[in-house]
C-alpha cells in the first residue's frame, strides 16, 4: 500500500542536485488579491498567481513495489470542485516519490478558504480515498 507522508503549496521549490532534497520558498496559506471581483461557482475567475503543490508518499511495505495514482482537487469555500489534476505515483523503483506540480493559475469563486483535497487509488483499486486536505485563505483586499 502507498502512504501519504505530507503535501504543502507554495510559491516555488528548488531541489539539490546532490542531495536530491528539495527547498520550500514561500509556503502559502493565504492569498490576497486587488480589487473586488464578482465570480461566482458556475463561472470562477482565473486569477493569475504561479504556485506548486508538493506531495511525498512512500510504500507501507518496503519490500514491496507499488503503483497508484493520485489526484488534487482544488474546492471552493462553497464545496464546488472547480480543478483536478491526476497523476501517477511509481514505488516499483524507490521507497518514496515526491510529485511537483507546477500552476500559473488558481479558480477563484469568492474570498474564503479553498481545499486542496489530495486522494489515493491504489494499485488495483478504482476507489479514490482522500488522504489529506491543505487549506489556502483567499482574501479581497
Amino acid at each position: 500500500m502507498i502512504k501519504h507522508i505530507w503535501t504543502i503549496i507554495c510559491r516555488m521549490s528548488v531541489t539539490d542536485e546532490d542531495t536530491h532534497n528539495i527547498s520550500l520558498i514561500e509556503a502559502l496559506h493565504q492569498i490576497r488579491m486587488q480589487g473586488t471581483p464578482t465570480p461566482s461557482e458556475e463561472e470562477p475567475i482565473l486569477f493569475a498567481v504561479e504556485y506548486e503543490v508538493i506531495t511525498l508518499w512512500s510504500r507501507i511495505d518496503e519490500s514491496t513495489p507499488i503503483r497508484g495514482k493520485g489526484l488534487i482537487e482544488v474546492v471552493s469555500p462553497a464545496g464546488t470542485v472547480l480543478g483536478e489534476f491526476p497523476y501517477d505515483i511509481d514505488l516499483t523503483n524507490s521507497l518514496d516519490v515526491r510529485i511537483r506540480m507546477k500552476h500559473n493559475l488558481l479558480p477563484i469563486t469568492a474570498s474564503g478558504t479553498y481545499s486542496f483535497r489530495i486522494s489515493l487509488s491504489d494499485e488495483n483499486r478504482n476507489q479514490w480515498k482522500e488522504v489529506s486536505s491543505v487549506p489556502l485563505k483567499v482574501v479581497f483586499i
